[in-house]
């Protein structure tokens, strides 16, 4: 078992050590450009690879990379904010926005902090306001279901 491992270890590092192949850009006499891992060929001897003076690019082709950046996501704002005062409501979007706009980590825990100290009554009383609204509505909406019920019971008889 030892000795397939070490073999297999071996390959591995064989493999890693490897160079990578070149890639060459290259152009068809009718301007078709192609990539290939062997020199370019010329037209009149396309058995021997071009000379240095009419290679169009030399070495490995760039490639895109796979990778893109996720930009920080914002978020939307709370339902309760109409309810908070100004400066609560301002320093919560400063808060919520703050990874987005680049702020490092410690500067964000201290408006936290900040935020916390200074708005967290004014968060509170927003909530209670908004959730009294959605019981509301939704009170009106039940008032409203039974008044048609009511009214379509009134027409059957």
């Amino acid at each position: 078992m030892e000795k397939v491992l070490m073999w297999v270890g071996s390959i591995m590092l064989a493999a890693a050590c490897a160079p990578a192949a070149a890639q060459y850009r290259c152009a068809a006499p009718n301007g078709v450009v192609y990539q290939s891992s062997a020199p370019c060929r010329t037209a009149t001897a396309p058995d021997k690879p071009r000379s240095s003076e009419g290679i169009r690019y030399y070495g490995p082709v760039e490639t895109e990379s796979r990778y893109q950046q996720r930009l920080p996501s914002i978020g939307e704002a709370p339902p309760q904010l109409k309810y908070m005062s100004p400066q609560c409501s301002g320093l919560h979007d400063a808060l919520r926005t703050a990874s987005a706009r680049g702020l490092q980590s410690e500067t964000i825990a201290k408006m936290r902090k900040d935020y916390q100290a200074e708005c967290s009554e004014d968060e509170s009383e927003a909530r209670g306001r908004l959730s009294e609204e959605m019981r509301d509505k939704s009170k009106q909406k039940r008032e409203a279901y039974f008044i048609f019920l009511f009214c379509i019971i009134c027409k059957i008889q």
